[in-house]
């Protein structure tokens, strides 16, 4: 899915089945990390729990997949670490700011994105 998703974020033309589809996707691993239980996310979609199941199934095997595949290349323990520490971020973000105005959500990104700035100046 990963490398699906990267063909549709480049612009490449997918049939409308399955662009509908990697879009569902797209937006069921949103809300997933928001930590929206299955229901909920399948209630948002306006598809089923089996549905929403489905695609966080398909998802879960893309990663896995791709852990499989740095495990063997021998380059994994420094991403692991490096992973390990930022994989928290971005989810615990969401789940803190998932029912805040798009105002509020907006100044925290700018407030994290600003230290970044002021380095690379």
């Amino acid at each position: 899915m990963l490398d699906k998703l990267k063909k549709l974020s480049n612009g490449e033309k997918l049939s409308p089945c399955k662009s509908n589809k990697l879009e569902r996707q797209k937006q069921t691993y949103l809300l997933n990390l928001q930590r929206f239980s299955k229901e909920e996310i399948a209630k948002k979609l306006n598809v089923s729990l089996s549905t929403t199941k489905g695609d966080l199934r398909e998802i879960r095997d893309e990663h896995m997949g791709w852990h499989k595949k740095v495990i063997q290349s021998g380059s994994a323990k420094s991403l692991i670490d490096a992973v390990l520490q930022i994989n928290c971020a971005p989810s615990e973000l969401l789940v803190l700011c998932r029912d805040e105005p798009a105002e509020t959500k907006a100044k925290i990104l700018n407030l994290i994105l600003a230290p970044k700035q002021k380095l690379s100046k």
